[in-house]
């Protein structure tokens, strides 16, 4: 395969490897959803904005 010649299938490959790298890093670092919960991808993005929420609002009440 010449890379010249298909250079968004190269950069697709490298953007999906991105992408679940950083979403096994995002595992890593937010608590894991319920255990009754199927574990998506949509729901590993909603657990990390529900913590980053209740992460704020703490940090938030405890400054003033």
């Amino acid at each position: 395969m010449v890379l010249n010649a298909f250079p968004s299938l190269y950069f697709l490959r490298f953007r999906r490897a991105h992408l679940r790298d950083c979403l096994e890093l995002l595992k890593e670092l937010v608590p894991s959803p319920p255990e009754h919960q199927k574990a998506t991808t949509l729901a590993l993005l909603q657990s990390a904005q529900q913590y980053i929420q209740v992460n704020t609002t703490l940090l938030f009440s405890y400054s003033l």
